[in-house]
């Protein structure tokens, strides 16, 4: 049944309501330590997942010294026995969820509980996740002073030493259940039914129900999606899932309007004792949402939102709730479900051209990236994707037109072009890829989206001739080969043997918008490294807007989050901003990462002041200063840039890119106004155009190096000022960085092959920082060093997740077969096999693998060492289940020919 509501939003959700979200509210959140602010990811498609407590709580948490330290450490590790015994369908035990009630509490389960520290530390997790302070009776909960405790606890009883029944029904118990819940392993008696409990049932449930007699979770909006949970409470409570208010399923939007959207869902199981699915809606995802309406019934499947604007992005939260009757003595509210629509313009589209040169590591990822635009535009009718992708296989290069969630193959490469191939590192292809789509799908605004690998800063080389290179062998060391060539971490084509530097993607670009005549709306770098000022310079001209990110760049792919805000009325600033902030949302803290937006008219001003600065701190080293200059520069945040080398993952010296606000900063607590050499005013001068990048970050412990800190959360990178005596292979970058072009320069992987470096970069031309670095370095040869890059997989995985358990086998021939535990996880829509080869950086991601298999073989495999993890993934991408990693070893003898061998490029 459809449910009209003719009545308009009762307050106007307009622009300034948006712009004074962003202003007072998401800007707070770039200034706070993301370590310590709640993340946003926690809200957005995070839903299994919860803040974790930094370290330095939990150790506060711990406190106390002495016997009453070393039980608790007992008790904390027998926890964590519990964890590493559970079956792979059970989630671990959580330790700072029992000790989230302070370290009081956790001293005295520890010495005065009459029961195991484990129970008493699951109960009391128990009342701070349900808010105890609200029940209705909570006598003597958390006190000790009876010496009986927590056996006095208002609805715990014991025997033989340990908690046996915990009945607490009808208590206005409101929240969710821990995770430690499971170490009530005694329990005989669980009743929680009639409370306001919401949220995932934890699988570690399935460690009481071994002894459980009599269990009830009725009535509450408990849910799961583990199968293991649905059959372990089968036989002591079988008809949970009945009686709980849960979100609705399926949600979506079914019609679009330019002032209404339907909204479709599939409604819950239990729809008795009265209720109703209440909608709400607001203009960005964050709110502050606005109740619009409610259903008859929760029998309805359907609700249109009408009085809106055409044009414009909606988000919309649906809660289902049921009222207080017979033996519930409370309200129920569902955990909000959401979802998002646009409603049609009465005129104008945004064309969103998207290139994905894909023709190396990353080209099983094209699958998904496609998927993320199709979801995208399903929701927003007025957007035409043009997409362009090239794997890895000869003849792959396929250019799809995507639109109303429907994708089409189309042959226009093998007319244009008369092949199926492409090198798509040709510059002259991205031209005419540029030009193609804005000539055929006409639109008010248009978004260029370059995804693949990124380079830090490029000038243009000519590389010698593969025949002649003498070949390298990499078969006595685990060192990486240096690139750039033919290798699958780089801006490459791996079949066309291309290689697209920095200066190629400016040329590419000037020339598809007639030399920056007619510039597109947004630009997005979706690479690594491209948040630099020379590689902005390079195509200043090229949009208004520029998205990039200084570091490293995480395979988010979230364009059917982005896409929700291209709508023609959108200003280039209000669709970047979208884009900065969900790039970050879709990402946890084991992705740590920088992304920012600046204008055009900005880089400009930028590149201006940082010329004057590099005129007064070249003064400054002719006059002495060069100890302060060196101060500020250890002091100053980098990005890694020596992803090959010794440094790889560290952020620091001798990486070559440090952030021009931390630089900008500590030169500034150094030289005083009014200094000698002009540095103060120049940086005053720079001050001006950097507050008008606008920048989110997050930063943690990436996965791919868990011992590193990344603290990155600065905007545009400079070409750093290293020690003055760093020799040519460490500051290669700088050693190529001048104007005088044609120059040889000596080739680090094969010194007896020259290459020549061809075309300078434009900044380097039109800018003085090459003549301060000119004279700050001491000697530089020219020299092409280790040079490659690196697009880490994202790598978010929910809380609780799915243990897999993974074996690997190889045979005689190098083949590697590996097995796994199918996932308890009824989300996971595919596994995904995440590798790491013998000149791998780092984890990439591997082939997708369908849901109902639970074995792959992989040939062709590099002999050396191999390590793999498969993981489940679910409809956002998220991953809902991960396995052990498993190393083996291919033999040398197992690929004709022994040990691969990395040869140079040939120039296009």
């Amino acid at each position: 049944m459809v449910e009209r509501r003719s009545h308009h939003l009762s307050h106007k959700l307009t622009l300034w309501t948006l712009a004074n979200f962003w202003t007072t509210g998401e800007k707070l959140l770039i200034n706070q330590s993301p370590i310590n602010r709640l993340p946003v990811t926690s809200v957005i498609n995070k839903k299994r997942q919860t803040p974790a407590t930094p370290i330095s709580q939990r150790l506060l948490c711990l406190g106390g010294s002495g016997l009453v330290s070393v039980l608790i450490v007992l008790a904390l590790l027998f926890l964590l026995k519990l964890n590493a015994v559970a079956t792979t369908a059970q989630a671990p035990l959580r330790v700072h969820d029992a000790l989230a009630q302070g370290p009081g509490v956790s001293e005295q389960c520890a010495t005065e509980a009459v029961v195991p520290a484990v129970e008493c530390l699951s109960l009391a997790a128990l009342f701070t996740k349900t808010q105890g302070a609200q029940w209705l009776n909570n006598t003597n909960w958390l006190s000790f002073a009876s010496g009986k405790a927590p056996c006095d606890w208002y609805g715990v009883s014991c025997r033989n030493g340990h908690v046996t029944e915990l009945v607490l029904a009808r208590n206005h118990l409101s929240g969710t259940l821990p995770l430690t819940l499971g170490g009530l392993t005694e329990l005989t008696r669980l009743r929680l039914e009639e409370n306001v409990l919401t949220g995932r049932v934890p699988a570690t449930i399935c460690r009481l129900t071994p002894k459980l007699t009599d269990a009830s979770l009725a009535y509450n909006g408990l849910f799961t999606s583990r199968r293991s949970v649905e059959k372990c409470l089968q036989p002591v409570a079988g008809d949970w899932q009945a009686t709980q208010t849960i979100p609705v399923a399926d949600l979506g939007v079914s019609q679009f309007g330019a002032q209404r959207l339907e909204l479709t869902w599939t409604p819950i199981v239990y729809r008795d004792d009265g209720g109703y699915y209440e909608i709400a809606v607001a203009t960005q995802y964050l709110g502050p949402y606005i109740v619009h309406g409610h259903t008859t019934d929760k029998k309805a499947t359907s609700y249109v939102v009408d009085g809106l604007e055409a044009g414009q992005s909606y988000f919309f939260e649906v809660r289902t709730y049921t009222p207080a009757h017979g033996g519930q003595p409370s309200a129920v509210w569902s955990d909000a479900v959401k979802t998002a629509g646009v409603t049609k313009a009465t005129s104008g589209r945004v064309l969103v051209a998207a290139y994905f040169p894909a023709d190396n590591d990353l080209s099983d990822e094209i699958p998904y990236v496609v998927e993320r635009f199709q979801r995208g535009t399903a929701l927003n009718p007025n957007v035409q994707v043009v997409l362009l992708v090239d794997g890895r296989k000869d003849g792959d290069t396929t250019l799809l037109t995507i639109a109303d969630g429907i994708v089409s193959t189309t042959d226009v490469i093998e007319t244009q072009w008369g092949m199926k191939e492409l090198d798509t590192a040709d510059p002259k292809v991205l031209t005419w890829f540029l030009q193609y789509a804005r000539a055929h799908y006409p639109a008010t605004s248009t978004v260029v989206t370059l995804m693949g690998h990124g380079i830090a800063l490029s000038p243009e080389i000519d590389w010698p001739d593969v025949a002649t290179a003498a070949a390298v062998d990499h078969t006595q060391n685990d060192e990486i080969p240096p690139l750039p060539q033919d290798h699958e971490y780089t801006p490459s084509d791996v079949t066309n043997r291309g290689f697209m530097s920095t200066v190629d993607v400016g040329h590419a670009l000037l020339a598809a918008t007639n030399n920056g005549a007619r510039p597109f709306d947004l630009l997005f770098f979706d690479q690594c490294f491209q948040g630099n000022l020379d590689s902005l310079y390079e195509v200043r001209t090229t949009a208004q807007v520029f998205v990039a990110s200084p570091n490293y760049a995480w395979l988010a792919a979230a364009y059917d989050k982005y896409l929700l805000s291209f709508t023609p009325t959108a200003t280039p600033e209000e669709m970047a901003t979208a884009i900065i902030n969900r790039y970050e949302w879709s990402l946890d803290r084991t992705n740590p990462n920088a992304i920012f937006w600046v204008r055009s008219s900005d880089i400009g001003e930028i590149g201006a002041a940082v010329s004057d600065l590099a005129d007064a701190l070249l003064a400054a080293t002719k006059a002495g200063e060069v100890d302060k200059i060196i101060e500020a520069v250890r002091q100053s945040q980098y990005v890694d840039t020596t992803q090959c080398g010794r440094q790889n993952l560290q952020l620091g010296p001798p990486d070559e890119l440090i952030g021009i606000e931390s630089f900008a900063k500590n030169l500034s607590d150094t030289f005083a106004a009014g200094d000698p050499y002009g540095i103060h005013s120049a940086l005053e001068q720079l001050h001006i155009p950097m507050q008008r990048v606008e920048k989110t970050a997050i930063t943690g412990h990436p996965y791919l190096a868990p011992n590193e800190m990344w603290s990155y959360d600065d905007s545009l990178t400079l070409l750093a000022p290293l020690p003055r005596n760093s020799p040519s292979s460490v500051a290669w970058r700088a050693s190529v960085y001048r104007d005088d072009t044609p120059f040889t320069a000596t080739w680090t992987v094969d010194p007896s092959q020259p290459v020549t470096v061809t075309q300078s970069l434009a900044y380097v031309r039109d800018g003085h920082w090459d003549e301060f670095l000119g004279a700050w370095f001491t000697s530089l040869a020219p020299t092409v060093g280790q040079w490659c890059n690196y697009r880490p997989p994202r790598q978010v995985i929910v809380e609780e997740a799915d243990v897999l358990s993974m074996t690997a086998q190889v045979d005689d021939k190098g083949a590697v077969t590996i097995a796994w535990t199918p996932t308890d996880d009824k989300s996971a829509v595919e596994y995904k096999i995440a590798t790491v080869g013998p000149y791998d950086i780092n984890w990439r991601a591997g082939e997708s693998v369908a849901l109902d298999q639970s074995k792959t073989t992989l040939t062709a495999l590099t002999p050396g060492d191999h390590r793999f993890r498969i993981f489940a993934r679910d409809t956002e991408g998220d991953f809902v289940a991960a396995s052990n990693e498993v190393t083996v070893e291919v033999p040398p003898n197992a690929l004709p020919g022994g040990w691969q061998i990395f040869l140079p490029l040939i120039n296009q």
